[in-house]
């Protein structure tokens, strides 16, 4: 006859349980805090940042920088600097809506155990909703495309600059180029119409220009959009450090 356990070895595996769901809860809180208002692990998963970020790479997120969001919570923390040129930024793409805060706080606990590889709202980079792209001109900027290159006049400046000059940054263009025969006038093309950016607008777009979906196709966004700044790759190990 099979014995029943003790109600002190009942209290026991009771307590022992309810231990274990609050350290998974401490566990995920300071995932959250850490995360949300410090710096995130991110899995780049398409290939709009070639040849500087390749799929496969992993890479911080600083969301300290832009002003952490605590997403159970829907709160927004004060960045640490504003947005500048040149930075490659986590941008939620604005059609994305916010998920409920129950679903949040269950996508937080099954990326937290699977590593950032599962998500119940399928947040991570390469995916719709958000993605990792280059900030090309900020506010009051004027911009156009021209070869697949960027020229921007800043507020106050006598002409354009290219990409390049105007961020002080050196970075490589992607290799992907359009299908023979794709015109000028359709999207994700070599050229782009001469815009001026409204006082909170921001221009974002992948490094690998044909193979990538940014702000030539969505528009300019807003700075709430701008959930963190790229701070260096940890993998793989022959290409750690800043992308």
């Amino acid at each position: 006859m099979r014995r029943r356990g003790s109600f002190s070895e009942q209290r026991e595996r009771r307590r022992r349980l309810l231990n274990a769901i609050g350290l998974a809860f401490i566990l995920l809180l300071a995932y959250e805090l850490v995360s949300g208002a410090l710096v995130a692990p991110l899995a780049v998963a398409s290939r709009s940042m070639a040849p500087g970020l390749e799929p496969g790479d992993l890479v911080l997120v600083s969301t300290l920088a832009y002003g952490g969001r605590l997403e159970p919570l829907g709160l927004r923390l004060p960045g640490a600097r504003e947005p500048g040129r040149g930075d490659i930024a986590l941008v939620e793409a604005p059609w994305s809506e916010r998920p409920s805060t129950l679903t949040l706080a269950a996508d937080a606990l099954l990326r937290l155990v699977t590593f950032q590889r599962v998500s119940l709202t399928g947040r991570s980079a390469g995916v719709a909703d958000r993605a990792l792209k280059r900030i090309i001109a900020l506010p009051g900027d004027r911009l156009y495309a021209e070869d697949g290159v960027f020229y921007v006049k800043v507020p106050g400046a006598g002409h354009f600059l290219t990409e390049f000059e105007v961020s002080g940054r050196v970075y490589e263009l992607g290799a992907t180029s359009a299908p023979e025969g794709w015109s000028d006038e359709l999207p994700l093309s070599d050229s782009y119409p001469e815009i001026t950016l409204g006082p909170d607008e921001y221009f974002l777009v992948g490094d690998d220009r044909a193979a990538s979906a940014d702000s030539r196709v969505w528009g300019p966004v807003g700075r709430e959009r701008l959930l963190g700044r790229v701070s260096f790759r940890y993998w793989p190990f022959d290409r750690f450090g800043r992308p």
